[in-house]
């Protein structure tokens, strides 16, 4: 082990993941890289398939166990991109849906009026990039929408963004949960309170008990199942941002 690493960090970033060290001296290493998972769709979608995000994630914190698994473990997120999953098999219930898609495009448009609400409670303005107008308007879909929202609604299936559906697989028993930096990207958090907002949950159609709890960005103490321990979860521009002023 390198005896100068305070502790590992992995970056989901939306081209490459990558594994690095970080150095007692504050710089950082990248000792591993997997390609980003392909997108695929036409047109405002971009979605992938959920396990290929879990594998190439999987390899390279299984990595870090094998070569330091004393060192705590950082997690940096792309943002907005997230899954529906089933709580007892942990199977995928739609395809990961990309930041980068805009399939909420209509639903958004149709709804202006919600502007101001959404602007108030969670300082984002109404765009198709975030969590909450794209499972609003999955759970429109007529023919698939309604088995989705009864999930969501009597507690058999959960959302997350790309860090929980990881971090839920990872632990033992499985922990649903996220940082505010990944949850304030989603539309659905209040920025007052720090917590989901009832109304903008309502505003979208999304049950609350559906989504993660909320744990402070360097409080997230999950045990994982290859024996590391995830300390820290942030979305990678707040990241970038902590870099920057300290």
């Amino acid at each position: 082990m390198d005896q100068s690493a305070v502790a590992v960090g992995l970056d989901l970033g939306s081209t490459r993941f990558k594994l690095g060290l970080l150095q007692a001296d504050g710089s950082l290493d990248i000792v591993a890289t997997e390609p980003a998972p392909m997108l695929r769709g036409a047109g405002l979608v971009r979605e992938g398939e959920p396990y290929e995000f879990l594998a190439a994630a999987t390899r390279l914190i299984d990595l870090a166990a094998q070569r330091w698994p004393d060192l705590p473990l950082g997690l940096v997120s792309q943002r907005s991109t997230f899954t529906l999953w089933d709580v007892q098999s942990g199977a995928a219930l739609i395809p990961m849906i990309s930041w980068q898609d805009r399939r909420a495009a209509d639903w958004c448009a149709h709804h202006r009026e919600l502007d101001s609400v959404i602007t108030t409670h969670s300082g984002l303005l109404l765009s198709p990039h975030y969590l909450g107008p794209k499972l609003a308007s999955i759970l429109q879909d007529p023919d698939t929408g309604p088995a989705l929202l009864a999930k969501l609604r009597d507690g058999s299936a959960c959302a997350g963004t790309l860090d929980t559906w990881l971090t839920w697989h990872w632990s033992l028993p499985h922990q649903h949960q996220t940082d505010l930096t990944m949850a304030a990207r989603t539309a659905l958090a209040d920025i007052e309170s720090g917590d989901w907002s009832a109304e903008l949950c309502a505003v979208f159609g999304i049950p609350r008990r559906a989504l993660p709890g909320i744990r402070p960005t360097n409080e997230q103490r999950l045990d994982l199942d290859n024996g590391l321990r995830l300390t820290t979860c942030i979305a990678d521009q707040a990241a970038g941002a902590a870099a920057v002023l300290e």
